[in-house]
């Protein structure tokens, strides 16, 4: 016959087994739904990027006979060590940017952030922005050194946002798409280059 000590042994036991198991269970069911919410995150990410380039395509193909100056981003190309490198400038952006791969390929020098933010990104998420680095620039007669924010970026190397533009004053001629502003009394006027001739030289 069993004892009442040996019966709560076992049932002491039981419930420790049975924790035990909850435990599992409750952590496997936590795997699960990362992967869930994981794998939501990517098709939302995908289904937005397969958005925006059908957008891009019928945009490019309802502006084939229109100026080509019209429905183009201003880029160009700049020197920065010795290596030619592709900006592009956006009035609406209120940071100077520069590509982690950038910084990497040409070895610059970055620094932490004075003042680290975060920016906010798709899907909810943002990006720390902890690294900043002074980037030298020319074309032709123009040469700045310029304080840009370090992100990862494929769109270009270089992002000139409204800190450029207001620290040297820059005029935005809208129907022509160029930049002009005084550099050494000089005027410099920056022209567009289309999308064929940027590759064309990083081929």
């Amino acid at each position: 016959m069993v004892s009442n000590n040996e019966l709560q042994t076992k049932l002491k036991s039981f419930k420790q087994e049975v924790g035990t198991m909850n435990n599992k269970i409750n952590q496997r069911f936590a795997t699960i739904d990362n992967k869930i919410e994981s794998f939501e995150s990517i098709v939302a990410s995908l289904k937005a990027s397969i958005d925006v380039l059908i957008a891009q395509q019928k945009f490019e193909a309802s502006a084939e006979n229109e100026d080509w100056r019209r429905t183009t981003i201003f880029q160009t190309l700049v020197s920065c060590r010795k290596e030619t490198r592709k900006p592009i400038t956006d009035g609406g952006n209120n940071m100077n940017v520069v590509s982690e791969a950038t910084v990497q390929k040409l070895k610059l020098l970055i620094e932490p952030h004075p003042q680290p933010y975060k920016m906010a990104w798709i899907n909810n998420a943002s990006i720390p922005v902890t690294k900043r680095c002074l980037v030298a620039i020319s074309q032709g007669p123009y040469s700045d050194f310029i304080w840009c924010d370090v992100l990862p970026m494929a769109a270009a190397h270089l992002l000139l946002g409204r800190p450029w533009l207001y620290d040297i004053e820059v005029q935005h001629n809208g129907r022509v798409n160029t930049y002009s502003f005084m550099f050494n009394n000089k005027e410099i006027v920056l022209k567009p280059l289309r999308e064929e001739t940027i590759k064309g030289h990083h081929e």
